[in-house]
């Protein structure tokens, strides 16, 4: 993206860029810096007053958040760097992405969130590179930044941070400023890869659910009951608890698996002699909901869990010269198979040593021949079968 010329807009020039990284590197080498590495307050007032010098009107909270953006893109690079298995990066050629294999693994790390940033550089680099490295050395990818194969949001780039109008620090105006459109500027979290057990499921405590809870599992793996609860893998801030509730009310119970209070307020309005028995049916009702939840879920939690743990195990034990060991961006392929359909799951767990391999062959080959025929990599598992979550 060509960066104009800027005094006072939102949008950065190049030139305005280099001025805030070489007062910032200078603060760096002074140690000019608080808890963390991080700049406080005086470096961005000094990076306003030093821009100001140079013709450039900018706030110290411009400044501030100008460096967040470009903070963000410097790191997104390094979790391409560090996390993503035989990556190249050259600040001229970026990526170098050039081969078959270079591409299916770059295009499973841009569909990431953090991945999705890097869309810039598959064959060019970064003008502010250098100059980062000297403001914010020791940059690496690690702790949440882990490659996550998930349908990547709209990719960050260091000049969408959006300024605001309220600035924190006084800005120094040149005497003859210009001014050109601005650009906003947005930063984004990169999500670690997560595996939550499922909670929440609602029971109807009518008809429905007490046809529900006298019909068993049937005989194999993957037929599950119809109020099985999702799978997920994105992080929730709610306790993993098992909660039962009424579908009239939605009211959720407690982790103790209480029935909503409306079931038992039905008992009340009959005679004492039908309470007893309303109380005893509703409590056998919890007791026997509350033991097929428990069935299900710790059925799907280690069946999923054991073959990603299984082939990630194969991946590390192959030896880096072995000519069947499976690439990275398709060992996270498999990964997200696994994430989204519980029966392939279970068939990879129980195949024999000697076909498994072969059996993993067929479903990458399948998604690569629809990623080539215009599928992201999400579509092209979601096109093996229906998600069973």
């Amino acid at each position: 993206m060509s960066e104009a010329s800027s005094t006072s807009g939102k949008h950065w020039s190049d030139a305005e860029v280099d001025c805030l990284l070489d007062r910032l590197a200078e603060c760096r080498r002074s140690g000019k810096y608080g808890d963390g590495g991080n700049f406080t307050g005086p470096a961005w007032t000094a990076s306003a007053a030093y821009l100001g010098s140079k013709g450039h009107a900018r706030s110290s909270k411009q400044c501030k958040h100008k460096y967040g953006g470009l903070k963000a893109t410097h790191k997104n690079i390094y979790i391409y760097i560090n996390n993503t298995s035989g990556t190249h990066w050259d600040n001229k050629i970026g990526a170098n992405i050039v081969g078959d294999a270079a591409d299916r693994a770059w295009r499973s790390h841009i569909t990431t969130k953090a991945g999705s940033a890097m869309k810039p550089f598959r064959n060019a680099g970064w003008r502010h590179w250098d100059k980062m490295e000297a403001a914010n050395p020791g940059q690496v990818a690690g702790g949440g930044h882990v490659f996550t194969p998930l349908v990547a949001d709209h990719p960050l780039d260091d000049n969408n941070y959006d300024d605001d109008d309220d600035d924190d620090g006084a800005i120094v105006t040149p005497a003859e400023p210009t001014s050109t459109p601005a650009e906003p500027i947005v930063t984004t979290a990169e999500p670690a890869t997560t595996f939550t057990t499922p909670d929440h499921m609602e029971v109807d405590t009518g008809a429905a659910a007490s046809s529900r809870t006298t019909s068993g599992v049937a005989t194999g793996s993957t037929t599950l009951l119809s109020t099985a609860p999702p799978m997920s893998t994105r992080p929730n801030k709610r306790s993993s608890t098992t909660e039962i509730s009424t579908a009239p009310t939605k009211k959720s119970a407690s982790s103790s698996s209480r029935v909503s209070s409306r079931a038992e307020s039905t008992s009340y309005t009959s005679a004492s002699g039908g309470r007893a028995s309303v109380r005893v049916m509703v409590q056998s009702m919890d007791s026997t909901v509350h033991s097929i939840m428990d069935v299900l879920k710790d059925g799907m939690i280690s069946d999923r869990s054991k073959a990603v743990a299984m082939i990630q195990a194969e991946f590390k034990a192959a030896a880096k010269d072995d000519p069947n060991k499976l690439e990275a961006g398709d060992l996270l392929l498999m990964v997200d198979v696994f994430t989204n359909h519980l029966n392939l799951a279970e068939s990879y767990l129980v195949l024999d040593d000697s076909i498994r391999r072969l059996w993993v062959d067929g479903i990458l080959h399948h998604i690569h021949q629809k990623i080539l025929e215009g599928m992201t990599a999400r579509q092209a598992v979601h096109s093996l079968g229906p998600g069973q979550e």
